[in-house]
Protein backbone atom coordinates (compact mmCIF):
# COMPACT_ATOMS: atom_id res chain seq x y z
CA UNK A 1 0.00 0.00 0.00
CA UNK A 2 1.28 3.49 -0.85
CA UNK A 3 -0.25 6.74 0.30
CA UNK A 4 1.01 9.65 -1.80
CA UNK A 5 -0.92 12.35 0.05
CA UNK A 6 0.65 11.61 3.45
CA UNK A 7 3.80 9.94 2.06
CA UNK A 8 3.94 6.53 3.69
CA UNK A 9 3.83 2.93 2.60
CA UNK A 10 3.68 -0.58 4.05
CA UNK A 11 3.23 -4.15 2.87
CA UNK A 12 0.58 -6.72 3.67
CA UNK A 13 0.02 -10.29 2.38
CA UNK A 14 -1.21 -10.85 -1.20
CA UNK A 15 -4.27 -12.64 0.20
CA UNK A 16 -5.29 -9.37 1.86
CA UNK A 17 -6.80 -6.18 0.53
CA UNK A 18 -7.16 -2.57 1.65
CA UNK A 19 -9.99 -0.08 1.45
CA UNK A 20 -9.37 3.62 1.98
CA UNK A 21 -12.20 5.83 3.15
CA UNK A 22 -12.73 8.78 0.79
CA UNK A 23 -14.12 11.11 3.50
CA UNK A 24 -13.10 9.74 6.91
CA UNK A 25 -14.11 12.78 9.01
CA UNK A 26 -12.39 14.59 11.86
CA UNK A 27 -9.91 13.78 13.38
CA UNK A 28 -9.10 11.31 10.59
CA UNK A 29 -7.29 12.57 7.52
CA UNK A 30 -6.84 9.07 6.09
CA UNK A 31 -8.45 5.80 7.19
CA UNK A 32 -7.32 2.51 5.61
CA UNK A 33 -9.00 -0.76 6.55
CA UNK A 34 -7.10 -4.00 5.99
CA UNK A 35 -8.21 -7.60 5.98
CA UNK A 36 -8.42 -10.87 4.08
CA UNK A 37 -9.85 -10.41 0.58
CA UNK A 38 -12.59 -12.91 1.39
CA UNK A 39 -14.32 -10.52 3.80
CA UNK A 40 -12.76 -7.05 3.51
CA UNK A 41 -16.04 -5.63 2.17
CA UNK A 42 -17.74 -6.36 5.49
CA UNK A 43 -15.00 -4.61 7.46
CA UNK A 44 -11.31 -4.81 8.06
CA UNK A 45 -9.53 -6.51 10.92
CA UNK A 46 -6.79 -3.86 11.13
CA UNK A 47 -6.55 -0.19 10.32
CA UNK A 48 -3.90 2.38 9.50
CA UNK A 49 -4.96 5.97 10.07
CA UNK A 50 -3.55 9.46 9.79
CA UNK A 51 -5.02 11.95 12.24
CA UNK A 52 -4.95 15.67 12.82
CA UNK A 53 -4.60 15.05 16.55
CA UNK A 54 -1.88 15.13 19.20
CA UNK A 55 -0.81 11.89 20.85
CA UNK A 56 -2.03 13.25 24.19
CA UNK A 57 -5.50 13.97 22.77
CA UNK A 58 -5.55 10.55 21.09
CA UNK A 59 -4.74 8.81 24.40
CA UNK A 60 -7.43 10.86 26.19
CA UNK A 61 -10.03 9.64 23.66
CA UNK A 62 -9.05 6.03 24.39
CA UNK A 63 -9.22 6.68 28.14
CA UNK A 64 -12.71 8.20 27.76
CA UNK A 65 -13.74 5.05 25.85
CA UNK A 66 -12.78 2.98 28.89
CA UNK A 67 -9.39 1.71 27.74
CA UNK A 68 -6.70 1.29 30.37
CA UNK A 69 -3.02 1.34 29.49
CA UNK A 70 -1.41 -2.05 30.12
CA UNK A 71 2.00 -1.45 28.55
CA UNK A 72 3.91 1.09 26.45
CA UNK A 73 7.14 0.34 24.57
CA UNK A 74 9.28 2.65 22.44
CA UNK A 75 9.97 1.33 18.93
CA UNK A 76 10.95 2.71 15.53
CA UNK A 77 8.75 2.66 12.46
CA UNK A 78 10.02 4.17 9.27
CA UNK A 79 13.02 5.52 11.23
CA UNK A 80 10.66 7.59 13.39
CA UNK A 81 10.28 7.07 17.14
CA UNK A 82 6.94 5.44 17.84
CA UNK A 83 5.02 4.04 20.78
CA UNK A 84 3.70 0.49 20.89
CA UNK A 85 0.69 0.48 23.24
CA UNK A 86 -1.31 -2.34 24.72
CA UNK A 87 -4.74 -1.37 26.09
CA UNK A 88 -7.49 -3.30 27.82
CA UNK A 89 -11.12 -2.58 28.67
CA UNK A 90 -14.08 -4.56 29.88
CA UNK A 91 -17.11 -4.53 27.59
CA UNK A 92 -20.70 -4.36 28.85
CA UNK A 93 -20.93 -8.14 28.43
CA UNK A 94 -17.99 -8.57 30.83
CA UNK A 95 -15.75 -9.69 27.97
CA UNK A 96 -12.21 -8.26 27.81
CA UNK A 97 -11.19 -6.17 24.78
CA UNK A 98 -7.40 -6.09 24.46
CA UNK A 99 -5.93 -3.85 21.77
CA UNK A 100 -2.45 -3.35 20.35
CA UNK A 101 -1.75 -0.03 18.69
CA UNK A 102 1.39 1.61 17.30
CA UNK A 103 1.45 5.40 17.17
CA UNK A 104 4.03 7.67 15.53
CA UNK A 105 3.95 11.45 15.19
CA UNK A 106 5.64 13.04 12.18
CA UNK A 107 5.32 16.64 11.02
CA UNK A 108 2.29 17.22 13.25
CA UNK A 109 0.36 14.19 11.99
CA UNK A 110 -0.44 11.17 14.14
CA UNK A 111 -0.02 7.83 12.35
CA UNK A 112 -1.84 4.89 13.97
CA UNK A 113 -1.56 1.18 13.18
CA UNK A 114 -4.30 -0.67 15.04
CA UNK A 115 -4.92 -4.40 15.20
CA UNK A 116 -7.50 -4.01 17.94
CA UNK A 117 -8.50 -7.25 19.62
CA UNK A 118 -7.46 -9.36 16.61
CA UNK A 119 -3.78 -9.65 17.59
CA UNK A 120 -3.88 -13.34 18.52
CA UNK A 121 -5.07 -14.26 15.03
CA UNK A 122 -3.14 -11.69 12.96
CA UNK A 123 0.09 -11.08 14.92
CA UNK A 124 2.42 -12.00 12.03
CA UNK A 125 0.59 -9.65 9.65
CA UNK A 126 0.59 -6.84 12.24
CA UNK A 127 4.35 -7.39 12.65
CA UNK A 128 4.78 -7.36 8.84
CA UNK A 129 2.97 -4.03 8.54
CA UNK A 130 5.04 -2.52 11.38
CA UNK A 131 8.34 -3.80 9.95
CA UNK A 132 7.63 -2.58 6.40
CA UNK A 133 6.03 0.77 7.31
CA UNK A 134 8.12 3.70 6.09
CA UNK A 135 7.75 7.36 5.33
CA UNK A 136 8.46 8.17 1.70
CA UNK A 137 8.93 11.93 1.56
CA UNK A 138 7.94 15.32 2.90
CA UNK A 139 4.39 15.97 4.02
CA UNK A 140 2.08 17.49 1.43
CA UNK A 141 0.14 19.45 4.06
CA UNK A 142 0.73 21.04 7.43
CA UNK A 143 -1.24 19.75 10.39
CA UNK A 144 -3.24 22.51 12.05
CA UNK A 145 -4.22 22.35 15.69
CA UNK A 146 -4.44 24.48 18.82
CA UNK A 147 -4.24 23.09 22.36
CA UNK A 148 -5.69 25.33 25.06
CA UNK A 149 -3.43 25.44 28.15
CA UNK A 150 -5.30 27.95 30.30
CA UNK A 151 -7.96 28.55 31.22
CA UNK A 152 -8.55 24.82 30.87
CA UNK A 153 -11.89 24.30 32.57
CA UNK A 154 -13.24 24.63 36.06
CA UNK A 155 -12.18 28.25 36.54
CA UNK A 156 -14.70 30.89 37.55
CA UNK A 157 -14.27 33.94 35.34
CA UNK A 158 -15.86 37.27 36.19
CA UNK A 159 -17.36 39.60 33.60
CA UNK A 160 -15.26 42.71 32.99
CA UNK A 161 -12.01 41.11 34.26
CA UNK A 162 -8.95 40.56 32.05
CA UNK A 163 -7.57 37.03 31.76
CA UNK A 164 -4.53 35.59 29.99
CA UNK A 165 -5.25 32.83 27.51
CA UNK A 166 -2.34 30.43 26.88
CA UNK A 167 -2.13 27.85 24.10
CA UNK A 168 0.23 25.85 21.92
CA UNK A 169 -0.27 25.37 18.20
CA UNK A 170 1.11 23.62 15.17
CA UNK A 171 0.93 24.81 11.58
CA UNK A 172 -0.70 28.14 12.54
CA UNK A 173 1.19 31.43 12.45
Amino acid sequence: YKNKKYNFEFKYPPTWSSIESTAPGNPYLAFIELGPKSFIQSGGVMSVTVRNQTEKDYLNVLKEAGFQLVQRTDILIGEIKASHYEFSRTLGSGEKDNSKIVVAVKDGFLYEINVGSNLAIYRSIFDQIISTFKFTGPQSQTALFITLLSPNGGETLKAGETYTIKWTSSGID
